[in-house]
């Protein structure tokens, strides 16, 4: 029975469903989502076993890991087209089946395994590794598309900060619980094959849990249950059909504001990839950590990620009114002295490490955060996965920076030099963000008129 259409004669709107699919649409992108980076950030524990058991240098493994960032840049981009088109709920399940399978394949890396096809080791993880993250660009862009179906634009904000946990659950997950099962298991191969089973079974809860649109269970649209009265001037598109090509000239290749903030996201991918990725290799090559002191140490930057990403959100939201640029310049200032503060920990301290790294976790990923709902505002909800896509493919160029530059950077000149490159992607990301001050969602700025 179609609740919306029957209710709709009677001139009532049945939305008493609507809190529970909301909690169980926001719950179900929040594990889901996590568990992608269960078996995303798994290399980055692994890393530098991989490195001492094969012999591959780090900037041979930078390049191998920035072309993997430069694929999963463009599997994002063309996986928000394929979820503002088609359902980014089977989207967003397919992408983790088929990275769950290429991650396990992951962990039967071998110089035999490598002899048998005929490649190198490092190639072998190039392409395995890049395999992968095609697959894993399958999962943001749904979560764009599905929290501007279920969430208005005057919440996104908040809800986008929530959503975000999973980002920092999962690698903060992955990053303390990879380094026990290296340490119990006594093998790196540990940290794909656990995780792959996992996720592999997942999936088919994340497919079981999700729908696409309110309308798919018989409620309302969003901006009817809030009853956002300026929306259907702006954004209430769905009456409007479009073809994706009139969707991506109008909402996407136009749009300056939208190419501004991807700019941006490159400089903020810079900082926040290169940590993330090297911060266990700095740890133990530079400052004399274990491997497992390295893994926690770095879990930290992530789990200060929870609270920078939804102080971020709720700020904007509320605060400063839906401005996000204002709220980004504020922390990526404070981001500056959070990477210029690394340079002076000493070495053979964790916990003073950890603070710091906390300090830099909590800067970074407020204006990623913000990055995203900035797009998604600024493209509406009809083109907000494309919107968050294409920051993410200039988010993953910046990845492939980040990786490439700091295995060169590190194995030429020391790792004091990666800590100032990601000092000057900061700066510039500041400078470049200065440009959106004024700007926010043409719905909140018709609402606040």
């Amino acid at each position: 029975m179609n609740t919306h259409s029957n209710n709709s004669e009677s001139g009532e709107l049945d939305t008493s469903t609507y809190p529970y699919w909301r909690s169980r649409v926001m719950y179900s992108m929040l594990s889901g989502y996590a568990v992608f980076y269960f078996i995303r950030k798994n290399m980055s524990v692994a890393n530098p076993l991989i490195r001492e058991e094969f012999g591959i240098g780090k900037e041979e493994m930078g390049a191998a890991l920035g072309i993997a960032a430069i694929a999963y840049g463009i599997s994002k981009f063309l996986s928000g087209i394929l979820a503002d088109t088609l359902s980014a709920r089977y989207v967003m399940g397919m992408g983790l089946i088929m990275s769950a399978m290429v991650s396990f394949l992951l962990g039967f890396a071998s110089d035999n395994t490598s002899a048998f096809l005929g490649i190198s080791v490092t190639t072998f993880f190039a392409i395995f590794w890049t395999l992968n993250n095609i697959f894993q660009g399958m999962g943001q862009p749904p979560c764009s598309r599905l929290i501007t179906q279920w969430f208005s634009p005057s919440e996104i904000g908040k809800q986008w900060g929530i959503w975000n946990m999973s980002h920092h659950l999962g690698a903060a997950g992955i990053l303390s619980f990879g380094g026990y099962l290296i340490v119990y298991f006594e093998t790196w191969r540990a940290v794909f094959f656990a995780p792959a089973a996992f996720a592999f079974v997942f999936a088919f809860f994340l497919i079981n849990r999700l729908r696409d649109r309110p309308e798919d269970v018989g409620l309302p649209p969003i901006e009817e249950y809030h009853q956002v009265q300026h929306h259907q001037i702006i954004d209430n598109v769905d009456d409007v059909k479009e073809s994706p090509k009139e969707i991506f000239v109008k909402y996407i290749l136009t749009n300056k504001l939208i190419w501004l903030v991807s700019v941006v996201n490159l400089f903020i991918y810079i900082v926040r990839i290169g940590i993330l990725d090297w911060a266990p290799s700095f740890l133990k090559e530079s400052r004399g950590l274990s491997i497992m002191e390295s893994a926690i140490t770095t879990s930290t930057f992530e789990i200060a990620g929870i609270v920078g990403a939804i102080a971020a959100g709720w700020l904007s939201d509320t605060v400063f009114e839906g401005r996000r640029g204002r709220v980004s310049v504020i922390f990526m200032a404070l981001l500056v002295v959070a990477v210029m503060a690394i340079l002076y920990v000493p070495s053979n301290n964790p916990y003073l490490m950890s603070l710091t790294l906390f300090a830099v976790g909590f800067f970074v990923h407020g204006p990623m955060l913000l990055v995203a709902v900035a797009a998604a505002d600024f493209a509406t909800k009809k083109a907000a996965a494309t919107a968050v896509g294409l920051t993410g493919l200039f988010g993953y160029i910046g990845a492939f920076i980040a990786n490439y530059g700091t295995g060169m950077i590190s194995e030429r000149w020391g790792w004091d030099y990666v800590i100032y490159f990601y000092l000057a992607s900061a700066f510039i990301g500041t400078a470049l963000l200065l440009l959106t001050w004024n700007s926010r969602s043409p719905v909140l700025e018709s609402m606040h008129s």
